[in-house]
């Protein structure tokens, strides 16, 4: 996974002028890190805060919403996650405590040893079953919408296939006809939807996940969708939460319908981002990187081809 700190802020973000802002609640802010990775948000991290400035109106309501979403979720989950407060501005930002530690990629699973990866595994099934065990009525009440409906087929592939190389146009059509073929799921539960490392606050040093944050995608959906975000970091840590999670919330999960929506995850995010000047080259890496994993190629149905 990129180092989110790479994302460097837009030209015209007046740093000053945002730090002026902040110190109208919280005196002498002293910025440690400014975090432009986000599609919605610009974040500056202090030692005690993170403050986040949407970079447009539908960020903005997408803060507010966030603020309820976190209101309904931190009752109901062991793991720490932002206590999140919306300032009137102008412009509007937002607070909460930082949770402290550091993103979790790749790099970082792979060096903990099998009992810390399972440990690992273990705290993330945990959060899982505890928000999709959220009444489903609680989150529609508060407005969580469903998971937005992915690309029709043919539109993924015709934006896609340019982009890729011949084997990843293979691979490109082999999971977009086993995404095809997969039945219908009904089960449905209100939940992150945004699972990946970067939204974690991983202590590196002992090897132990401390918190979880960024819920502005909070939807409801299937759970296979939600529990696909983890091969961002790699999917070995996927299969071993999967397993732990099904013990815990009695749920059965489907590895290689994960893997192969994780594939079409992929694909979706580089049809929408391909050409935009910031996000535009980690979509690709991000293709690039699971593509590259035996995990996945899907086996296709008997019969058919691609």
């Amino acid at each position: 996974m990129i180092d989110p700190f790479s994302h460097k802020p837009p030209p015209d973000f007046d740093l000053a002028a945002a730090l002026a802002v902040i110190a109208r609640d919280f005196p002498d802010p002293q910025p440690r890190h400014v975090m432009a990775n986000g599609f919605d948000n610009i974040a500056i991290i202090t030692r005690t805060h993170v403050f986040r400035l949407p970079r447009h109106d539908q960020a903005r309501a997408r803060l507010v919403t966030e603020a309820a979403f976190l209101s309904l979720i931190r009752p109901h989950v062991d793991l720490p996650v932002p206590d999140l407060r919306i300032h009137d501005g102008p412009p509007v930002f937002s607070s909460h405590r930082l949770i402290p530690g550091q993103t979790l990629g790749a790099p970082e699973y792979l060096a903990l040893d099998a009992a810390r990866r399972d440990l690992l595994a273990r705290d993330l099934a945990r959060l899982y079953a505890q928000l999709h065990a959220i009444p489903l009525a609680q989150a529609v009440e508060i407005g969580a919408p469903p998971v937005e409906d992915l690309p029709p087929p043919d539109e993924i592939l015709s934006t896609t296939l340019p982009l890729l190389s011949d084997a990843q146009q293979g691979w490109a059509r082999a999971v977009v006809v086993a995404w095809q073929d997969l039945p219908p799921e009904s089960d449905q539960v209100f939940s992150w939807f945004d699972g990946h490392g970067w939204n974690m606050a991983f202590d590196r040093r002992q090897g132990i996940l401390r918190g979880a944050f960024d819920f502005a995608d909070a939807s409801i959906g299937s759970p296979h969708w939600d529990l696909q975000h983890t091969n961002l970091i790699h999917p070995d840590l996927t299969r071993r939460m999967v397993a732990h999670y099904q013990h815990i919330s009695g749920r059965q999960i489907d590895l290689r319908r994960i893997a192969i929506l994780t594939g079409i995850h992929r694909l979706a995010d580089l049809m929408d981002a391909h050409d935009h000047p910031q996000f535009g080259g980690l979509s690709r890496h991000l293709l690039d990187d699971w593509a590259s994993m035996p995990v996945a190629h899907p086996v296709l149905p008997s019969g058919r081809a691609t």
